[in-house]
């Protein structure tokens, strides 16, 4: 067996046991009273989400589903769910700020006001 591969065994171990970081309710709880620019949550939304969402949220990409069926009714299940991914499709977006967490959901929001 090699012996690059033997060193690479724990490091690959290591790395899959990583686990996502939960979002607290304390996190929750300040980001939710953050004021919301829904301007700047288009341009997060556009780098980091529209591959999947599609430019209005109509899925079709990766997400099958559109965001209006699919997406929470209260804006702190959907910043738990951006920050730490949604079932087995939605991946973890533990490294956006707090601020642009809330300028996204505002974003979703306003494209879809009924929800």
């Amino acid at each position: 067996m090699n012996h690059k591969v033997i060193y690479l065994l724990p490091l690959l171990a290591i790395l899959g046991c990583a686990t996502i970081p939960r979002v607290t309710d304390m996190e929750i709880q300040e980001a939710m009273k953050l004021k919301r620019d829904p301007a700047n949550g288009k341009i997060v939304y556009e780098k980091g989400c529209i591959f999947c969402h599609r430019e209005r949220g109509e899925g079709g990409g990766v997400a099958a589903e559109t965001l209006e069926r699919s997406m929470s009714k209260r804006d702190e299940d959907l910043y738990k769910a951006i920050k730490e991914g949604a079932g087995s499709w939605m991946p973890p977006f533990s490294n956006m700020t707090a601020k642009d967490t809330v300028d996204v959901i505002k974003y979703i929001r306003d494209l879809f006001p009924e929800k």
